[in-house]
């Protein structure tokens, strides 16, 4: 991202979003690291302000990656957060799912 923000939102309705880039910041590698494996949570990006996107399509992606070491150990990197966030998120919502409603005082 050249310019403007933008930000992570769980869906359509949500009024904050969980993460927000700006100027420098990059979002959008992991759809094309895990290809048809991608998320499973929907999730929008919407532009805060306006944006100045630097796009860059599948096949040049995949030849910047393998062409430039560092960045292919940083977007490894980048992912492997990712999943180890998405698999935190999973296990608490199933604990927070799975615990019975405090029972109401009388």
């Amino acid at each position: 991202m050249k310019a403007g923000s933008a930000g992570l939102y769980l869906d359509e309705s949500a009024v904050n979003p969980l993460v927000k880039w700006t100027k420098r910041d990059h979002f959008g590698e992991v759809a094309f690291l895990e290809g048809a494996a991608h998320s499973i949570y929907p999730t929008s990006v919407k532009a805060e302000t306006p944006l100045d996107l630097i796009v860059v399509d599948r096949a040049d992606f995949t030849n910047l990656a393998q062409s430039l070491g560092a960045l292919q150990r940083d977007l490894e990197l980048s992912l492997f957060a990712r999943t180890a966030y998405a698999r935190f998120t999973t296990m608490w919502l199933e604990i927070r799912n799975s615990e019975p409603s405090p029972l109401p005082m009388s």
